[in-house]
């Protein structure tokens, strides 16, 4: 393929130059906002409930609920989703903090919707111009407009799309994941990794001391069989 745009003409170059920010579109956008926080608590069972009713006065609800109890101590680890109101999420793990011993959290917020919009009504610009190009370049580039007419029409919905939410009042959601874990869950697999790895290098030294005991007996047996033969040659 040799062909970029030099006097109307299509030339490699400028096919490179229009597939590459076609490729690179979808990835500009394709980070979601997302949130999480980890408390360590004395009782699980009683802090989820005390969330829940924290959650229920913000109108915040739990889209997933997972719950773990240790197999040893019985300490439990509940896991909850909600999806938060971008402009309240802060607001929201604050309150979650307070309930017991922030471990770790994090927040990723979404590239802004507006830099969106701005960005793809330029590349839709741009894809319109380098169609225009193309189709007046003559026949033979039809595998082109073809993509080019595809990625307008992705362009354009999703610039409409975005316009009517903004206009419906449209509120932008973060993905939080919240984690709470009883005092000691943690500890007891820490014990158990512990224990299977100890378990693990007795095995290997158990198998260490067999081959070199087998070893051993296998020499002795080559240094008596030697001894015998060298003896029975002397006689």
């Amino acid at each position: 393929m040799r062909k970029a745009f030099f006097n109307g003409k299509i030339t490699d170059l400028a096919m490179a130059v229009i597939l590459i920010p076609m490729f690179m579109v979808g990835h500009v956008w394709a980070s979601e906002a997302n949130a999480r926080i980890s408390i360590s608590v004395k009782d699980a069972q009683k802090t989820s409930q005390a969330l829940q009713k924290i959650s229920t006065e913000n109108k915040i609800f739990a889209t997933n609920f997972n719950e773990y109890t240790s197999s040893k101590k019985k300490k439990k680890s509940i896991n909850i989703k909600y999806e938060v109101p971008e402009a309240r999420i802060l607001g929201f793990m604050a309150q979650i903090a307070v309930l017991g011993d922030v471990k770790s959290q994090s927040y990723q917020a979404k590239q802004s919707d507006f830099g969106n919009l701005e960005l793809k009504e330029k590349m839709l610009e741009q894809y319109k111009s380098q169609l225009d190009k193309i189709i007046a370049s003559g026949p033979g580039m039809q595998d082109m407009i073809t993509q080019l007419n595809y990625k307008i029409q992705a362009l354009e919905r999703e610039i409409s799309e975005y316009e009517s939410r903004s206009e419906e009042g449209y509120e932008p959601k973060v993905v939080l994941d919240v984690q709470i874990k009883e005092r000691g869950y943690d500890s007891e697999n820490e014990e158990k990794s512990v224990t299977i790895n100890l378990i693990s290098f007795i095995i290997v030294l158990v198998a260490l001391a067999i081959m070199s005991l087998s070893l051993g007996i296998l020499m002795g047996w080559f240094i008596f069989k030697k001894n015998k033969n060298t003896a029975s040659g002397n006689i």
